[in-house]
Parts: C-alpha cells; structure tokens; sequence
C-alpha cells in the first residue's frame, strides 16, 4: 500500500514509513509494533498508529495493519482503532497528547517536499 501525495509529486510515502515517524515521534522503537507487550506506551503506539493508518491510508486493510505489527489479527487492529477513537472521545489526556504529536508529525512528514 502507497499514498502518492499529489499527481505531480514523485515521492511515494509508504506505511511502513508513517510507522517509523510515529514510533520515532513518541520515543519507541518500531520493535515496539510486533513484540508482544502491553504495557500503556507500547499498546498507545499501536493503538494511534493503527487509527492514523486507517485515516492516512483508507485502502489498507485490518489485516494488512496486522502484517505490520507481526501478523496481528484483524480483530486486534479493529479493536484498537476503537479504543482509540474510545481514549479520544472520552479525553484521555496522556493518549489525546500522543496522538497529536503523532499527528502533526505525520502532517509535516506529508506535506515536506
């Protein structure tokens, strides 16, 4: 899966590539995608990035998010993505701050040249 930027630019930005501006962003390791662990920074780091894959890329799959985390199921990518849109409703200070970071990072990383 790509997201070609505009018809005129050249640069093709890949998922994999959010992933790394994402991790690098808050401070984790893309490593932090595929082991198994769940402590509140690394479930936080799956859960804003698999929404902002999903908002970035509409075309890429629960299943093709899940390949990117080390074969998660569909269900897991699914599930994070509402508990991320559940930690933002309900104003989750600590997840709310990653996600913009995450986001404006992500912003920048689209709009650069």
């Amino acid at each position: 899966m790509r997201l070609p930027i505009s018809r005129t630019q050249q640069v093709i930005k890949k998922p994999m590539d959010m992933l790394r501006i994402i991790a690098n962003t808050l401070q984790m390791s893309v490593e932090n995608y595929i082991e198994r662990n769940r402590t509140r920074e690394v479930v936080d780091l799956r859960f804003v990035s698999a929404k902002l894959l999903r908002h970035y890329y509409p075309n890429i799959t629960y299943k093709q998010i899940g390949a990117l985390y080390g074969g998660q199921d569909h269900t897991s990518i699914m599930n994070a993505i509402g508990k991320a849109n559940d930690l933002l409703y309900a104003g989750d200070k600590s997840f709310t701050q990653k996600y913009h970071a995450a986001l404006n990072s992500i912003e920048q990383w689209i709009n650069e040249p």
